[in-house]
């Protein structure tokens, strides 16, 4: 038994260090500099540059395709090396319309999914980094879009859950990159440069009292004090601090929508006089966070950390440790306990891991 292990283990690092020096060089070296036509990027406003530069977090690029690790868990590695395959070689796409025509909720549509959830939670970073990487190969190295094929299954499964009532909640669940209680402690702004319409985009920094989704994060700072608002006022953080985005525009009107994840209600917490969605400093939620807006340059990929407006409306506001839910994504009740909410996500989270949903 033992020596049947050794020998899978040994054959399974072969692979990923096979992998690893097949991939290098793709576009990508150990220098960590990537080769691209800074000329074309500009024309379809994807270079990172002075005109769209605002809140954005800058991640190193990553060095080899797809991102494997000897000290990645081994499910993890697994899944990598698997869905590298899927859109590396698929070169008719039928995986993805494969994924569409499905009626039922078979076992393959459950286990991608959860192991999608599981590359997602353990570094949402480095899943969001190859996912763009791989489009920026398109034709080249790879075949089909790794986030097309993420997004297809996502909506399948929204569709094809058994119990109704769980759907925007296990939507919710899939989606995002992040999941984190949090507590806003301060909030910028500025013009968005890549829209024309002339309103603003909102950064918040926060402190993350819990994290729900998504294992590894940018801190924002690592000091003990932080100074809140422009009155000068310190206050004491005891946990890591994380910044996001959002814009007044994350309240839309549900009746200019058909998609079936619009959520009708908006939560009076999050709402300005006029509707717009907007947050408050001191104000805790529950918030659903997504890497969007890619940008490039030669040694590094950034992202708006956003609000995503799919998943729960954006955020759940908490108060008196209580959360709201207008919408009833997660509970039947408009309001409950931190405690009661959590239990209800970590029940979902269980369902997707054993494919009970």
């Amino acid at each position: 038994m033992f020596r049947r292990v050794q020998v899978m283990l040994i054959s399974l690092f072969t692979v990923v260090f096979t992998l690893c020096s097949t991939h290098t060089g793709f576009g990508q070296n150990e220098s960590g500099t990537r080769y691209l036509d800074k000329g074309k990027f500009q024309e379809h406003r994807a270079w990172y540059d002075s005109t769209n530069a605002m809140f954005q977090i800058q991640y190193p690029i990553i060095r080899s395709l797809p991102p494997l690790s000897t000290g990645m868990p081994l499910d993890i590695l697994y899944s990598y090396i698997y869905a590298d395959s899927l859109v590396r070689f698929d070169s008719t796409r039928e995986g993805v319309k494969r994924i569409w025509n499905w009626s039922s909720p078979n076992d393959t549509l459950k286990n991608m999914v959860k192991y999608f959830y599981k590359m997602q939670d353990y570094n949402p970073v480095t899943l969001a980094q190859y996912t763009n990487e791989v489009d920026l190969k398109r034709k080249v190295t790879y075949r089909v879009s790794l986030g097309d094929l993420q997004n297809a299954l996502q909506e399948k499964l929204r569709v094809l859950t058994q119990n109704i009532s769980d759907r925007n909640a296990m939507y919710s669940l899939l989606r995002p990159d992040y999941i984190l209680r949090i507590k806003v402690i301060s909030k910028d702004s500025m013009i968005n440069k890549r829209s024309s319409l002339g309103y603003y985009r909102y950064s918040v920094l926060a402190e993350v009292i819990d994290t729900l989704k998504g294992n590894v994060f940018q801190t924002a700072s690592s000091g003990s004090t932080i100074k809140t608002g422009g009155d000068g006022h310190v206050q004491s953080v005891t946990h890591p601090l994380i910044r996001f985005q959002y814009t007044p525009i994350n309240y839309f009107d549900p009746e200019s929508e058909t998609d079936p994840a619009t959520y009708l209600e908006r939560d009076s917490a999050f709402m300005t006089p006029t509707g717009e969605f907007t947050m408050n400093i001191g104000q805790e939620a529950v918030v659903f966070l997504r890497h969007v807006n890619h940008l490039s340059d030669y040694q590094y990929d950034y992202y708006d950390l956003d609000l995503d407006c799919r998943s729960s409306y954006n955020a759940l506001p908490i108060a008196n440790d209580n959360v709201s839910d207008v919408n009833h994504v997660w509970l039947p009740n408009t309001i409950s306990s931190y405690s009661q909410w959590k239990s209800r996500f970590e029940e979902l989270r269980t369902a997707l891991m054993s494919g009970t949903f």
